[in-house]
C-alpha cells in the first residue's frame, strides 16, 4: 500500500469517525402546531327570474348575499422540558409549535339573472331591478407560533479529549 494511499484512507477513516461522533444534543419536547381556522361561508347568489313586461311598473331585488369571516385560528403551544445540564458542546433546543393559518372569508354571492320579455321598449322605463353581487369578507387571524427552548447560557466550556489508533482498524499497516 503506497504511503499516500494509506494517509487518504487515514484521513478518511478520521472523517467518519468524526461526524458520527459529533451531533448535537436535543433537549425539551416540541410544542403542538396550532389548528387552522375554518373558512367562512359564501354567500348565496340572487334569485334567477324571467319577466313579463305588462306596462305596470315593477321592482326586483335580486342581490347577491354577502361572504361570513373566517374564523381565528389556535396558537401553537410553546416548548416544554426545557431542561438542560451543558454537559455536551452543541445543544439544539425543542421547537415551539407552529401557528395555524387563519380561515378564509367567503366568497360573496352573485347577483342574479334576468330574462325580460316586452313588447313594448318604453316599458323597461317602469323597470327598476338590483342585482349586485355579495361582498366578499375577512379572513380570520393566524395564530402565534410557541416558544422554542432555549439555553439560559449562551456560552460554556468543556474539555474533552480522547485518543484513537486508526492504524489499527488497518489490517497489515502499522
Amino acid at each position: 500500500m503506497s504511503h499516500s494511499f494509506q494517509h487518504r484512507f487515514t484521513l478518511f477513516l478520521a472523517t467518519i469517525f468524526v461526524s458520527t461522533t459529533a451531533s448535537a444534543s436535543h433537549f425539551g419536547v416540541d410544542g403542538r402546531d396550532g389548528r387552522s381556522g375554518r373558512d367562512g361561508t359564501n354567500g348565496r347568489s340572487g334569485q334567477d327570474i324571467t319577466v313579463m313586461l305588462d306596462g305596470s311598473a315593477q321592482s326586483f331585488y335580486l342581490d347577491g348575499e354577502d361572504g361570513s369571516s373566517g374564523y381565528n385560528a389556535e396558537n401553537g403551544d410553546s416548548a416544554t422540558s426545557c431542561y438542560t445540564s451543558y454537559d455536551r458542546e452543541d445543544l439544539w433546543g425543542a421547537n415551539g409549535g407552529s401557528a395555524g393559518n387563519g380561515g378564509d372569508g367567503g366568497n360573496g354571492g352573485s347577483g342574479g339573472d334576468v330574462l325580460i320579455y316586452t313588447r313594448n321598449l318604453s316599458d323597461l322605463s317602469k323597470l327598476f331591478v338590483s342585482s349586485r353581487g355579495g361582498r366578499g369578507s375577512y379572513a380570520g387571524a393566524g395564530g402565534y407560533g410557541g416558544y422554542p427552548c432555549t439555553c439560559s447560557m449562551r456560552t460554556w466550556s468543556q474539555q474533552i479529549c480522547t485518543t484513537t489508533n486508526l492504524n489499527a482498524a488497518i489490517p497489515g499497516v502499522v
